[in-house]
């Protein structure tokens, strides 16, 4: 512990207003290539709190090198935060605070520690009960250098050695290393960006093991639109990537390993060992499950390789349909264990894949099944599985001969504890059965799976802490200047009911992305449930209804932009209707805006906002110069102000959500809308996150009020009324709203017809 004087039991230091700038130091302490810093704040105050900032620095020979930085207010509470940091001379580590001179407020530090207990120096043990292996000469983690492997010189370019920490986008590298799993640990990185197809970069180690077989494992991660390849040769022993024309992105690789022998398959299963892990065909069947490499034109999931192995069901070596069954090896009883399995089902209508308990030489009713939903790439499933007594599973396949059918599985796990529940993942203990998209058009970086001790909130929702797990977006621009998304995607969803998808997120960044939640039946649509663009330094809720269809998948998709991130927790799909017990049935809420905005919210992003005004806008000659309500210039309405924000601003006014309305209810309005260069007012209603247009209009309409009388009919769903606004080049326009109500609304009425009221304005 350093700066102990300060910290005796009950005590901290703090800074108050007497200078604006402030330093704190530690004693000289010696080189660290494994540093790790660790201490509470507390950082509070009122007013100008964007001038509050903690810096953390390490002094090296008088230069000082930012560590971690924060800026604004944290409340009134303490935080943790830990710092890794790696110093190849003698240093120190400073702390600078600085604040306005003001009375309220301070900054405190406390607890500071130059060891982390959390910090695990050492590659993680293997979880198997097998006795570890002997290390080779071959061993590598990369964080002291390349150990034993060398840069070959006859190649194009070169790996180089490097650390997350180093790294201000995420596309430059893996933000994180494997052996640490922070951004001070290091790992070998080839960066693929550049134009000479062909260019290779080879790191080789001589074969040290003598025996016919050996293991190499090791831990890569390739990222980017058009990466290249990353190939393992065993001439010596060599890893070679290979750059490709316009190529983008990075392959890098850590904790290499080799051992005499064999690899094992472990749990899950990948099918690379001639034992098939016990698993086989069931002998009563008329065919049987073929274990296949890449040459049969199927890539496994384990390796996505051609040397891959996967279990297969082929529609090229039927005669006629088939019933096949692939069985693992026998367990003993078990109250509740989750199934793990990747599986590939092809576009046959009457191709099927179910997954079942065998007991006793009897198939229990299948407690997972697809079918009429073809994949297009591997998927993954997981189903909660009990019994009694010994038992099995069974997967079962049902296929037709056809060249193009078949059923794949790999990576097959099972493992103590139920399942999460379908479409649900709290990501404590991992991603469930969310999985990122394949790298593509559509999605050029991941979401990371990480807790609040790296970038985005700095805690999770699920347990409000910076330990716990969330997933995150870095909101960049890619190299080519392109808005840069990830898109996260569920297991296969079949429904028997409507069902509440709920999950919390977190945006953050001075210039927002959009978080769009999809659901996708069929790779030729998608359906938009949900839309954002609301930002805070606070988690949000949102519940969406979704309703009963054939088999769904959703897509959980960030748009990044160029600053800020995205997180998204505790995602929730369970049966029913999202219920809003918070709205009160039969309250439509009407306003004149004569004392304040009522029920009426401006959500709008940016500077652009719909605002409560009277007796025109401050840009001359624009504006109503009386309200609607006493038709004087002491009356007050709402409107939008064409010389703030930019020409792709809109400005976005909601009602308070409501229910229960009539079959006749009609929203009613006035507008006014003068000036040059107006842009568009626009009327929706809102139920859940489907918008429907009520209103659509642009335009000068001269200096005076007009009536709009808008049809809102029977609803099914709680609702929102939202007026959004646009404004054009020019700033010498404005809209204005006034005298907003709603018109035989409540519940019971007389029920006329069940076709929409009709739009009518004047």
């Amino acid at each position: 512990q350093i700066f102990s004087s300060f910290f005796s039991p009950g005590h901290y230091i703090a800074y108050f207003p007497v200078e604006q700038v402030s330093h704190i130091q530690s004693e000289l302490m010696q080189p660290n290539s494994q540093g790790c810093l660790e201490f509470w704040y507390y950082m509070h105050m009122w007013a100008y709190v964007d001038k509050l900032k903690l810096t953390v620095y390490v002094n090296e020979s008088g230069s000082l090198r930012s560590l971690w930085n924060l800026t604004g207010d944290q409340g009134a509470v303490w935080h943790q935060a830990t710092v890794y940091y790696t110093s190849s001379v003698q240093h120190q580590i400073v702390f600078e605070v600085a604040r306005p001179k003001l009375d309220d407020g301070v900054i405190a530090l406390d607890d500071i520690y130059t060891s982390c207990s959390a910090l695990d120096l050492t590659t993680p043990a293997p979880t198997t009960e097998a006795t570890s292996p002997p290390p080779s000469s071959m061993d590598c983690n990369f964080q002291e250098g390349l150990c034993n492997w060398v840069q070959e010189t006859e190649d194009g370019f070169d790996w180089n050695r490097q650390m997350g920490g180093q790294l201000n986008e995420p596309w430059l590298g893996p933000l994180y290393d494997h052996t640490l799993k922070n951004d001070y640990g290091f790992y070998l990185i080839a960066n693929m960006s550049d134009d000479k197809t062909g260019e290779t970069a080879v790191i080789s180690s001589p074969l040290t093991i003598s025996n016919t077989d050996v293991c190499i494992r090791f831990w890569y991660y390739m990222l980017g639109p058009s990466v290249g390849t990353l190939d393992l040769i065993l001439e010596t022993v060599k890893f070679s990537v290979n750059r490709i024309t316009g190529g983008t992105g990075f392959i890098a690789i850590d904790d290499l390993s080799v051992t005499a022998g064999a690899c094992e398959d472990h749990n899950p299963c990948g099918f690379e060992s001639p034992s098939l892990c016990g698993f086989e065909s069931d002998v009563t069947d008329d065919s049987v499950w073929l274990c296949v490499d890449g040459s049969s034109g199927h890539i496994d999931h384990t390796y996505r390789a051609e040397l891959g192995h996967s279990m297969a069901v082929l529609g090229a070596e039927l005669q006629k349909p088939e019933v096949t069954k692939l069985l693992t090896p026998e367990y003993t009883s078990s109250t509740e264990s989750c199934l793990r399995f990747w599986y590939w089902l092809s576009a046959g209508t009457s191709d099927s894949l179910s997954v079942h308990i065998l007991r006793n030489g009897e198939l229990d009713p299948a407690l997972w099944d697809l079918s009429g939903a073809p994949s297009h790439s591997w998927e993954v499933a997981e189903v909660t599985i009990s019994s009694p007594s010994k038992f099995r599973v069974a997967f079962r396949a049902k296929l037709s001969p056809n060249p193009k059918s078949f059923v794949l599985l790999d990576d097959i796990s099972i493992k103590s504890g139920a399942c999460s529940a379908t479409g649900s993942c709290d990501f404590e203990s991992g991603q469930c059965t969310w999985v990122n998209a394949a790298n593509g058009v559509s999605d050029q970086h991941d979401w990371i799976h990480i807790d609040g001790h790296f970038r985005g909130p700095l805690v999770d929702y699920t347990t409000h802490t910076a330990d716990g797990k969330f997933l995150l977006s870095l909101s960049q621009i890619n190299t080519r200047g392109q808005n840069s998304r990830s898109v996260l995607i569920s297991e296969r969803i079949v429904l028997t009911t409507d069902s509440c998808l709920d999950f919390w997120y977190h945006i953050n960044g001075s210039d927002p992305g959009i978080l769009r939640v999809l659901l996708d039946s069929d790779a030729t649509e998608q359906d938009v449930l949900f839309e954002t663009r609301v930002t805070g330094n606070i988690w949000k809720n949102a519940s969406i209804t979704v309703a009963k269809t054939k088999p769904f998948q959703i897509h959980i998709e960030a748009q990044a932009v160029k600053e800020g991130f995205i997180a998204v927790d505790d995602i929730r799909l369970t049966q029913g209707p999202c219920e809003d017990i918070s709205v009160e049935s039969g309250v439509f809420p009407g306003s004149d805006f004569e004392t304040d905005t009522c029920q009426w919210k401006d959500i709008s992003v940016g500077q652009f906002v719909w605002q409560r005004d009277k007796n025109g806008t401050i840009t001359a000659n624009t504006g109503p110069s009386v309200d609607h309500t006493t038709g004087t210039e002491l009356g007050w309405y709402m409107t939008v102000e064409a010389s703030h924000g930019d020409h792709n601003s809109y400005a976005a006014l909601q009602s308070t959500a409501m229910k229960d309305a009539s079959n006749e209810c009609l929203f009613e309005f006035y507008y006014h809308m003068f000036g040059e260069g107006i842009g568009e007012l626009k009327v929706f209603l809102q139920e859940g996150q489907r918008k429907t247009p009520l209103l659509w209009m642009s335009g000068n309409h001269g200096d005076e009020w007009h009536r709009a009388e808008l049809g809102v009919g029977r609803t099914h769903q709680v609702f929102t009324l939202l007026f959004e606004a646009t404004r054009t080049y020019s700033e010498l326009g404005d809209i204005a709203i006034d005298d907003i109500s709603f018109l035989n609304c409540n519940l019971p009425g007389t029920y006329r017809s069940n076709t929409p009221a009709l739009i009518s304005y004047s």
